[in-house]
């Protein structure tokens, strides 16, 4: 009778459980970034919305005459999350200041601007 070795290739149960548990750690950690990615451009989005409607607004007042409004003090707008304040600075002056409130339980996002007569 010889002795013969038995020669055995592939992984050990040890080195396979431990590639495994390696594995679902990455997985998780990519999961997490990824989920805070996601919010992170939610927030990005109804930010940028919020802009876009308080620039349309501010549009709006463009096309108004100076002393329509002189005669404004405060317009709101969709559905009381927007609000525009009007402040006569001077007799040919106005401050006119524009807030957005895309979340309650965030700062709102303001834009001001002067508006002469001239």
């Amino acid at each position: 009778m010889r002795d013969e070795k038995i020669v055995r290739s592939g992984f050990t149960l040890i080195e396979v459980l431990f590639s495994a548990l390696i594995i679902a750690l990455a997985a998780s950690s990519f999961t997490l970034v990824f989920s805070k990615a996601l919010s992170y451009i939610e927030n990005v989005n109804m930010a940028s919305s919020a802009i876009m409607n308080i620039q349309m607004q501010m549009e709006g007042l463009r096309a108004r005459s100076f002393n329509e409004l002189s005669l404004t003090d405060e317009i709101s707008f969709d559905n009381g999350k927007g609000r525009i304040k009007i402040f006569k600075m001077s007799g040919d002056l106005l401050r006119i200041d524009a807030s957005y409130r895309y979340e309650a339980d965030r700062n709102p996002i303001a834009i001001s601007t002067l508006r002469s007569r001239y």
